[in-house]
């Protein structure tokens, strides 16, 4: 993401009149979410600043040098109750959450079936609407969807992903990203998908991806009527969220 980051982590760049960082906290407490744990690494301070007191900050300080596992592994006695998980670099909207925490089934994950899938994304295998594999090792031709990596977990999952947490970090895998742990969910309580119904996201990994954001965010592209409503929302009337 460099040059774009080097001052500041990628999910405070500019949102339309705020960050994405500060877009997705309202989009949260929005619908009903206030109990919220941040992660943070690089710039912890000035993240820290902009998204305010009323959270629970958690810092990992070798974050050059391990990934999302590893910063999950550190708030693990978060892990105790039913909960979401969400990473601070993928923007969506409002209508593809609420359908999440409308499904019925308590463990649950938003995908994508609609999009051209490729190697090396978090590709996911389906089998009758659950998850029963995830992970970027899935070449995209053995792959039914791409993972949103947005997510809720109940109180029982959480307990079991915590248990399978403390092993794979025991045993070194600081490298890893969460979903290398669904695998003791999978097997136990299952994972329904929930597809986003050809909503927009995007996953900020690149400087292009920021910039096809703000440019489809900004209508400079023909698209679809209403489909990019949620995030015009974000641009136009953050308040509204």
């Amino acid at each position: 993401m460099m040059p774009l980051s080097r001052k500041k982590p990628k999910c405070l760049l500019p949102f339309g009149r705020t960050t994405i960082l500060e877009y997705l906290l309202s989009l949260l407490r929005k619908n009903g979410i206030s109990d919220i744990t941040i992660v943070n690494g690089f710039a912890a301070e000035l993240l820290e600043q902009i998204a305010g007191p009323d959270i629970r900050y958690i810092h990992n300080p070798d974050y050059l040098t391990t990934n999302s596992l590893y910063s999950l592994y550190l708030a693990r006695e978060c892990l105790d109750s039913d909960f979401m998980l969400l990473n601070s670099d993928v923007i969506f909207g409002a209508s593809s959450l609420r359908k999440l925490l409308a499904e019925e089934h308590p463990n649950a994950l938003l995908v994508d079936s609609d999009k051209i899938l490729a190697d090396g994304e978090m590709n996911i295998r389906l089998r009758q609407g659950f998850v029963a594999g995830i992970g970027k090792d899935i070449a995209a031709v053995d792959a039914d969807a791409e993972s949103v990596q947005v997510c809720k977990f109940s109180q029982n999952a959480a307990r079991v992903l915590r248990k399978e947490l403390i092993r794979q970090i025991n045993l070194g895998h600081v490298d890893k990203f969460p979903p290398f742990i669904y695998g003791s969910v999978i097997d136990t309580e299952r994972i329904k998908a929930v597809s986003i119904d050809n909503q927009p996201w995007y996953e900020i990994d690149m400087p292009g991806d920021y910039q096809q954001v703000c440019k489809d965010v900004n209508g400079k592209e023909p698209r679809p009527q209403n489909l990019w409503a949620d995030l015009k929302n974000a641009l136009h009337c953050t308040n509204s969220f």
